[in-house]
């Protein structure tokens, strides 16, 4: 339910109609979300119905770590590739790190596309009260979509940018605590990884007085509200 938790590999979010182009050929991956008139399109990858392997486990009294690896074997529609990929998390006094590897396993040169998000989710007591805060290193621009909705929309970004300074730590998402002001929205930090190469979001819950930090390093630059 939501992909909460989800590790969203080989692509994150949407492919529009589930086509792409690589290298002059078109490919036609599985299309798993209908947005009625809007059209359907490829959503979240494949991993997350995939069983991945143990590959290694480390505990000691400072960390304790879990490996897990998968091979896309080619199989699935739209994506006859070879990759390798393993995730990593560590749990230490400085919080949970997520680490992935992916790995071109083509022999005959074989360029593949990959990138790959989390669908993370935070607890928080009051959705609408919660403050969301982009890192201030960065500015912030929204990545503007069909439509201009969020909601009436094939959700396929258009190109096009606008700068966003809403999530500034000052102001809450919003509405009610059982109907919040709805985000589906895409924010890309601008700034060079040379000046921000880790990028910090803070969610502040405002009822209980605690605060989550997600963290990205120079390979994560967009953050999905």
């Amino acid at each position: 339910q939501g992909w909460i938790g989800a590790l969203l590999i080989p692509y994150a979010n949407r492919i529009k109609n589930g086509t792409y182009v690589l290298n002059g050929k078109r490919y036609f991956l599985e299309r798993n979300e209908d947005r009625g008139h809007f059209g359907k399109g490829a959503l979240q990858g494949y991993l997350y119905k995939k069983q991945m392997q143990v590959i290694g486990t480390h505990a000691d009294e400072s960390e304790a770590s879990l490996t897990l690896a998968y091979d896309f074997d080619g199989t699935d529609k739209g994506y006859p590739f070879l990759l390798h990929v393993q995730v990593r998390y560590t749990l230490s006094k400085l919080g949970l790190n997520i680490t992935t590897t992916a790995r071109n396993l083509m022999t005959n040169g074989q360029p593949v596309p990959f990138y790959n998000g989390w669908h993370s989710y935070f607890k928080v007591s009051d959705i609408s009260r919660a403050s969301i805060e982009f890192d201030r290193c960065s500015s912030w621009n929204h990545i503007n979509v069909t439509n201009s909705s969020n909601v009436y929309s094939d959700l396929i970004p258009t190109g096009i940018t606008s700068l966003w300074t809403r999530f500034n730590g000052n102001t809450t998402v919003g509405g009610t605590n059982e109907y919040p002001t709805y985000y589906d929205d895409e924010f890309k930090a601008i700034a060079s990884t040379s000046r921000c190469p880790i990028i910090e979001t803070r969610i502040r819950d405002e009822a209980s007085g605690l605060t989550t930090i997600l963290w990205q390093d120079e390979m994560y630059r967009f953050v999905q509200v």
